[in-house]
């Protein structure tokens, strides 16, 4: 296996002790930080060796030829795209881990080139417009094309677009700079085009030919390709569950790469096991020892719990412990107490409202009360 150095633009791969890019044997994705091979400034290529054990990865350094200008949309010769949303293992054979000799899918690798042949017929790219003609219509608004305004063309079925029109109609993705396929006189990305006749295996990201395939959560997968997503452990006829990244994982790498930390007891919490949560970060068991009170220690279970910062508390310590936080009213301007205060006599007030009723100096040292109000030394009579 080939291995290249990270794209320095992704910054999460700083926490790798190495800085490389190798991709799993039949995922499109690095075996190391788990990311997807686009991700990476890396290319795929085909393998002149025969049954290769891993596909072999080639850093893109060829010299980008100039861009087409027009106005203020930029086109990327087409010659030049990416395919972005149309990934070349659904053009190429040999980028299908899923159709090698070894597979044994010789009616299936046949069936996956006369597709890509009759793909390639209606494989499309917008291109620009560079004259105004007038009485164009764009295809996505339906509104008439300005002639002062920027204007692309399908150029296989002669459609128009305005450049910011022209989106897939199924994933909105722009197709100004992507290849595009049209139907039912509708733009469509290469993934979503391709979806119209075929599944998608959820594992490998390729196209399934087979006459049978895994179906799990709403997700098709190649029937040996339905595994762990951290282990490749098989996961039919197993318990399993899923990740913050929504990939099929196995009870096991769950519970020692994914797992929710309980915040009583600061074990992890097992897929399998109950557990409670009381906010975003709040995890608990779902015994009567985690989920309880953090001042008496009463058991919550089938009780109000109330959150106090980052613990729980039944009602009862909860009502006590605003009691003790209400300050109450100030004597003199009746808005709630808060910051400095003072205490005189029966009132309690702000620093700032404790002043002299005669003379309105503040009261720093001798205080009287006179028929209730304050007074300072010299005004006690």
């Amino acid at each position: 296996t080939l291995t290249h150095s990270h794209s320095p633009s992704l910054t999460h791969s700083q926490s790798l002790s190495f800085h490389s890019f190798e991709l799993h044997i039949w995922r499109k994705r690095c075996i190391h930080c788990m990311c997807a091979r686009h991700l990476h400034d890396v290319m795929m290529v085909e393998e002149k060796q025969p049954e290769p054990k891993a596909k072999i990865i080639q850093v893109d350094t060829s010299e980008k030829k100039p861009e087409i200008q027009h106005t203020k949309t930029k086109y990327i010769a087409p010659h030049q795209r990416k395919r972005i949303n149309d990934p070349e293992h659904d053009h190429n054979p040999s980028l299908c881990a899923s159709l090698t000799a070894a597979s044994g899918r010789v009616v299936e690798c046949e069936q996956f080139v006369r597709f890509a042949e009759e793909r390639s017929k209606v494989r499309d790219c917008a291109v620009p417009v560079e004259t105004a003609v007038p009485g164009l219509v764009c295809s996505g608004c339906e509104k008439e094309i300005a002639a002062d305004e920027e204007a692309c063309e399908a150029e296989k079925v002669k459609m128009f677009f305005h450049p910011a029109c022209l989106n897939c109609a199924k994933c909105s993705i722009s197709l100004v700079d992507n290849t595009l396929y049209v139907k039912d006189n509708k733009p469509y990305c290469g993934r979503c085009h391709a979806a119209f006749t075929h599944k998608r295996c959820a594992g490998c990201d390729e196209l399934i030919f087979d006459k049978s395939c895994t179906m799990a959560e709403e997700r098709y997968y190649h029937d040996e390709h339905f595994c762990c997503w951290y282990c490749d452990s098989q996961l039919h006829g197993l318990q399993y569950t899923r990740n913050k990244a929504n990939e099929v994982v196995c009870l096991s790498c769950y519970t020692t790469k994914c797992a929710t930390v309980c915040c009583t007891c600061s074990q992890k919490i097992a897929p399998d096991a109950p557990f409670i949560q009381a906010s975003e970060q709040a995890w608990y068991h779902q015994t009567e020892a985690c989920y309880a009170c953090s001042k008496c220690h009463c058991s919550l279970l089938d009780k109000e719990a109330f959150q106090s910062g980052e613990s729980l508390q039944c009602k009862g310590c909860a009502e006590a412990e605003n009691a003790d936080n209400d300050a109450g009213d100030c004597s003199a301007c009746g808005k709630a107490l808060d910051g400095v205060c003072l205490e005189i006599g029966t009132k309690t007030l702000h620093e700032a409202c404790a002043v002299c009723k005669t003379c309105g100096d503040a009261l720093r040292e001798e205080v009287t009360l006179v028929d209730g109000e304050l007074r300072c030394g010299k005004h006690t009579e």
